[in-house]
């Protein structure tokens, strides 16, 4: 039986169809409630005062699928604006009633009691036009039937340009914080610039290369903005100009601008002008200054790169480490220094951490920000950022390759954990301080089941990446020191205890410290606390020759698949963990070793002396004189019980550049392209949802995920990028060139997996399959078979983290009501993504 855990607020986004509610809407203008902001025409703002609450009707978590009883009347076209006591809920244990709330002095409604629940409002206008919306403390809202994204941290920062109808408009709003405030207002311009939420580098001194800074574009119109590009000047430095991507309607993009590089003697604040020009006449449409900061190669430094991800400007701190004294080394150069990230807690911004900690000589001290101070709980994109922020800061700073530490408080606790067996091979030595161990003890909403079938047990496996304690042995090569407050009242000091125990099974080189102190933090953050620091500075990395074995797990390869000089390629079941442990002889030039759940493996023999033949055995098989490979790896794929010496793989077949699982098709730069050859149904949803997507992750992870028509897609331009498929292949006209032969086809009413077919209207499909015409691109499709399998995708929470998803994913609506039942099948290609070498559990067949 499927467990349900309670409300939690990993789940965030509400969604629904746009004509379910938009025909409610229609049907409304008969309704009479209370609840009714009455608006003149023309007013500059409209405060939303009065509101309809209701509890909350569901059951959340982190699951790929919920229970939500008015999210079920949305998507089965039933669902229309409530009046006060009306009831929700069949059962009488689970009844809810809306009543009527007024906001406080302040503006804002007080809504801890219906935390996860609803606050409906509607106001009348006199005409139609467009407004910024501007709200805080909601999940997601439903503005005229279309879904928009939330305020769920409360950031204060987010505004949403909306388009208000001629006479009644709602708004659905989904209850996440404490606190709720909603306005909207007339914008100043139809196309401005956003002066909050900017990324603005520190410039340093002596530097000559151009910095990359992003701002937020606001195109409050409902036409697209395709000629616009953005001039910066910098106060008393240079000038630069960046071409912006095209910006579609009614939307927010952020986007990024290069700024010039600043003198050697310039002030220390300096005034950055951006002017924002469109056309060949280079006309302003909109102007922001923002204030750049100039400083010294030893003070604190707020850096920025562009993510291979998605191309967005993301920013990490910096304390460069401190010359030591000339005392310290009377006669010899100093050693170069090391590096320390260091991970934050939930809430903070990576500069507000870093100011927290103390410069230090023996390290440079790297904080990434993780896509946001929440940024995905150090999983997901927000373990990718981490890595990208210490490949750039490598490349900016000199360091001893050898003396690499990871560490983090809090939230960046469970970070150092998680990325420590996550990239063991990436780190001399891991602090994890009052660090949380996973999701299953700490944070809840994990799924679980009693007695699963083979539906539910790969269901199970898709969540297996978060499984921190799993992949736990992969530390044993690396220093370990874990701190903890006994009194911590944030985070019990039994997720600490636990991994000390687990540790102790196996682990050599590790420190365990409870501090009795309460009130000591941040004195005992991380690297700060000098134990801590101490232990960091006796340890140094061995090279790949000087590793005489080396044991690792993965539980995606598409996610870590290497450990120094061994790589595991491919799993033979998909996102169950595999393990490779391999001795190597330098000497005599030999490996051996033994696997699980290992498909295909790779030795990289670069460290080895050249030319001469090496011998391998795995599992028992012996291949001995293999030629020494010219790109200095042997690859080995394993048939049946036996293993094979083997040419590198065809990028037809699945690799560490492309394993898999749903959420991965949002990296490599996605385009979101959504249909506009079905009905106007179709074509709304469509493109409402690519929007909705597109603003997610811009909100949770600072993303910039492009957003374009099926008819602008060109697939020779876009080679190298993921595409993200919203529709079907009768209402998406980019369907035939990229899956027409893809062994899953969505068209109306019905959906075909191999050679079996589901039927009906009420499907909806989340699938990732390969770009043929690429080695590392994918292909990720968001489908339904008709109006309801259409609103069912828009609740998926994608991008919520620790939230498992496959390769393929059907479900229908009777998962609002059943939860999981509503799967309809699950599962996973197989290494040369097809079906019948993969893994689909279809429900019904157990």
């Amino acid at each position: 039986m499927f467990k349900l855990p309670m409300f939690s607020l990993v789940l965030v986004p509400i969604l629904g169809s746009y004509l379910a509610i938009a025909a409610a809407v229609r049907a409304a203008a008969q309704d009479i409630s209370p609840v009714v902001t009455h608006a003149p025409a023309l007013l500059d703002t409209i405060e939303l005062r009065e509101f309809l609450v209701l509890p909350a009707v569901g059951h959340y978590g982190r699951l790929p699928i919920h229970q939500d009883a008015v999210e079920a009347q949305i998507v089965s076209g039933k669902w229309r604006p409530p009046v006060e006591g009306e009831q929700v809920g069949s059962e009488k244990r689970d009844q809810k009633f809306w009543r009527a709330v007024a906001v406080d002095k302040s503006g804002t409604l007080d809504t801890r009691a219906f935390r996860g629940g609803y606050a409906f409002a509607k106001f009348d206008s006199a005409n139609e036009r467009v407004m910024l919306l501007k709200a805080t403390g909601h999940a997601s809202v439903n503005v005229n039937g279309q879904w928009r994204t939330g305020d769920p941290y409360g950031t204060g920062w987010l505004e949403l340009p909306v388009l208000v109808r001629q006479g009644q408009n709602t708004l659905l709003f989904q209850l996440a914080g404490e606190q709720l405030s909603a306005s909207l207002s007339a914008p100043e311009h139809e196309v401005s610039l956003m002066k909050r939420d900017a990324i603005v580098p520190t410039l340093v001194r002596g530097e000559i290369d151009a910095e990359w800074g992003a701002v937020n574009v606001i195109n409050a119109s409902q036409a697209w903005r395709k000629d616009a590009q953005l001039f910066c000047s910098v106060e008393q430095g240079g000038k630069s100009s960046t071409a912006l991507p095209a910006i579609p309607p009614l939307s927010v993009q952020k986007v990024a601008f290069q700024i010039p590089p600043a003198g050697r003697d310039q002030p220390d604040t300096a005034g950055c002008q951006l002017e924002l020009l469109a056309g060949p006449e280079k006309t302003i449409l909109s102007s922001l200054t923002l204030q750049v900061k100039r400083v010294g190669l030893e003070e604190p430094q707020l850096r920025t790169f562009r993510s291979r991800i998605d191309g967005s400007v993301q920013p990490y701190a910096v304390r460069p480490a401190v010359k030591p004294m000339a005392a310290e080394f009377p006669f010899d150069e100093p050693p170069l220094p090391g590096i320390i990230v260091t991970l934050h807690d939930a809430g903070i911004d990576c500069e507000a951490h870093l100011g927290l900690l103390s410069a230090q000589s023996s390290a440079h001290i790297v904080a990434p920000q993780g896509r946001r101070p929440y940024g995905f709980d150090w999983e997901d994109w927000a373990r990718f950022d981490a890595m990208e922020a210490l490949e750039d800061s490598r490349r900016r700073y000199p360091h001893d390759p050898g003396r690499i530490f990871l560490t983090g408080h809090g939230m960046g606790g469970h970070g150092a954990w998680h990325l420590g067996v996550t990239y063991p091979d990436q780190f001399t030595a891991i602090g994890p301080s009052s660090g949380w161990a996973s999701f299953w003890s700490y944070g809840g909403g994990m799924p679980s089941f009693q007695n699963p079938n083979p539906l539910e047990s790969l269901l199970l496996r898709s969540y297996s990446p978060s499984d921190t304690v799993k992949s736990l042995t992969n530390l044993a090569d690396l220093g370990v020191y874990v701190l903890h407050r006994s009194a911590d009242d944030t985070v019990p000091v039994e997720q600490s205890r636990f991994m000390r125990k687990r540790l102790g099974e196996f682990h050599t080189n590790f420190a365990y410290y409870e501090n009795p102190e309460i009130n000591l933090w941040p004195v005992d953050h991380g690297c700060d606390w000098p134990p801590m620091g101490e232990f960091f500075e006796r340890l140094a990395r061995p090279s790949a020759s000087q590793r005489t074995a080396i044991d690792f797990i993965t539980a995606d390869p598409g996610i870590s698949n290497s450990c120094d000089w061994l790589s595991i390629e491919v799993q033979q079941a998909a996102l169950k963990p595999s393990r490779a442990i391999v001795r190597q002889d330098v000497d005599t030039r030999t490996f051996v070793g033994q696997t699980t759940n290992v498909a295909r493996l790779s030795i990289d023999v670069e460290h080895l002396p050249p030319w001469q033949p090496i011998d391998v055995t795995l599992d028992g098989h012996q291949m001995a004189f293999l030629p020494w490979p010219d790109d200095y790896r042997l690859w080995f794929e394993r048939t049946g019980k036996e293993w094979n010496p083997v040419d590198p793989p065809a990028r037809s077949q699945k690799s560490p550049q492309r394993s898999g699982r749903f959420k991965a098709a949002f990296d490599h730069g996605a385009m979101l392209v959504y249909g506009t050859v079905g009905n106007e149904e179709e074509n709304r949803w469509a493109e409402a949802k690519a929007r909705y997507d597109a603003e997610t992750f811009w909100y949770r992870g600072g993303g910039a995920l492009t957003v374009i028509p099926d008819q602008q897609f060109d697939a020779r331009e876009s080679l190298g990028r993921s595409v993200i498929l919203y529709g079907n292949s009768d209402t998406n006209s980019a369907w035939p060139a990229l899956l027409a032969h893809s062994p899953v086809q969505v068209r109306r009413g019905a959906v075909q997996i191999g050679d079996r077919t589901e039927s009906g209207d009420d499907l909806a499909l989340l699938m990732v399959y390969p770009r043929e015409d690429d080695e590392a691109a994918l292909i990720g499709v968001v489908a339904g078979t008709g109006p309801g399998g259409n609103a069912m995708t828009n609740r998926l929470r994608y991008f919520v983290a620790g939230i498992g998803y496959p390769d393929l994913m059907l479900l229908n609506t009777a998962g609002l009501e059943t939860s999981s039942a509503g799967i309809r099948a699950w599962g996973f290609f197989g290494p040369d993504w097809s079906i019948d070498s993969g893994e689909i559990a279809w429900r019904g067949d157990e």
